[in-house]
């Protein structure tokens, strides 16, 4: 009779095993189809790039720089966004999509005939403050693992003194014990 309550186990199971399995299958369908969308998108962007149409640009591939798999694809949406944002003169946008493009490409150069020159200034704004950012951050480090190493220090020294009689004054005796 185990058996049969195993196999009653399984059936009461299996329903859920195939539900989870078929949500997952179609999670990564969709994403795979969201990142084709997001592929055809830049391929129109780039079009619209040469014709100057920067709008188009922004509302076409605005969202799809998270969902591109690869990096290249990735990077070139970020400029995209970035110079069109530029362009239409959103400079705190430009900044976060100049921003994003450094994580992915830190030696991201723009030259001239392509891009102005206050294109070309504000990439090396956003470059020296993120350097300025991650030197602040690094020194934040050093601060905080000198202040724990120098606290641990210190309370193994004072624990290792045994707590004698030069630490602490010694307890008196309490009242009726004598």
């Amino acid at each position: 009779m185990p058996i049969l309550r195993d196999r009653r186990h399984l059936y009461i199971i299996s329903p859920w095993v195939v539900l989870i399995s078929i949500t997952a299958l179609l999670s990564v369908l969709s994403s795979s189809l969201r990142a084709q969308e997001c592929d055809d998108a830049l391929e129109e962007a780039l079009e619209s790039l040469g014709q100057e149409d920067y709008d188009h640009i922004i509302v076409m591939i605005a969202d799809c720089p998270d969902k591109l798999v690869e990096k290249t694809k990735k990077i070139v949406a970020y400029e995209l966004l970035a110079r069109s944002f530029f362009v239409n003169n959103k400079i705190e946008l430009t900044k976060t999509h100049l921003n994003s493009l450094l994580e992915l490409q830190p030696e991201y150069d723009p030259h001239p005939p392509q891009y102005s020159a206050e294109y070309i200034k504000l990439v090396a704004d956003v470059k020296s403050e993120r350097a300025r950012r991650e030197r602040s951050l690094l020194r934040s480090k050093w601060f905080w693992f000198g202040s724990v190493g120098a606290t641990s220090v210190a309370t193994f020294l004072i624990l290792q003194g045994g707590g004698g009689p030069d630490l602490l004054p010694e307890a008196p005796d309490p009242p009726g014990i004598q």
